[in-house]
């Protein structure tokens, strides 16, 4: 009569989940690695979508409410953000059309792949399209505090004139910080006229 019975001994049931273990590990730590990258990605993809819309949307207001504000006379620059400077835009209560209050608050309620921005990591910086020395020089001279050295970076490649055309146009800088990384920034400059 035979005593043993068919089965696995304890060590080799250790050696088993030894080699699943060494298996699965690496490969879980790729899957969380895949994940955060993705995500990172989505964020980037929200953020350039974003960035897009606000640029259509300050296109779409009446520009020369904001050339007219008392802060672009002032400081050279106008930023606006969710909780910065839409109250200041003019709301003539037209029934048919979004004023460009709505249409400024409308734009910082932008949600694109269920991300969305606060008001530290979307900026919006409005300044004059042809700038003088002294206007560039101005713009560059505030602390990083008040415009991101990543803004400044895209006014300190404008060209400078020697005097302002009367042509009614501005440059627009939006600054969204997507992320944590150092790296996760984007800023894109266009026209609005």
């Amino acid at each position: 009569m035979d005593k043993r019975q068919g089965g696995f001994s304890l060590v080799e049931l250790f050696a088993v989940i030894l080699v699943t273990t060494g298996v699965l590990v690496p490969l879980l730590f790729s899957l969380v690695g895949n994940v955060q990258v993705n995500q990172r990605m989505n964020d980037k993809n929200a953020a350039s979508l974003v960035q897009i819309a606000a640029i259509g949307g300050f296109n779409a207001m009446a520009h020369r409410d904001i050339r007219n504000l008392d802060l672009m006379a002032t400081q050279g620059f106008v930023e606006f953000n969710a909780d910065l400077n839409c109250d200041l835009l003019e709301d003539p209560g037209d029934a048919f059309y979004a004023t460009n209050r709505e249409i400024c608050n409308l734009v910082f309620e932008t949600t694109s792949a269920n991300v969305t921005f606060d008001s530290e990591q979307f900026r919006v910086f409005v300044y004059p399209y042809y700038l003088t020395q002294a206007m560039k020089d101005q713009l560059l001279a505030y602390s990083d505090e008040v415009i991101p050295p990543e803004v400044k970076a895209e006014i300190a490649q404008i060209t400078v004139v020697e005097t302002v055309p009367t042509f009614n146009i501005s440059r627009i800088t939006v600054y969204i910080r997507y992320g944590d990384r150092l790296g996760d920034l984007l800023i894109r400059s266009g026209v609005i006229s």
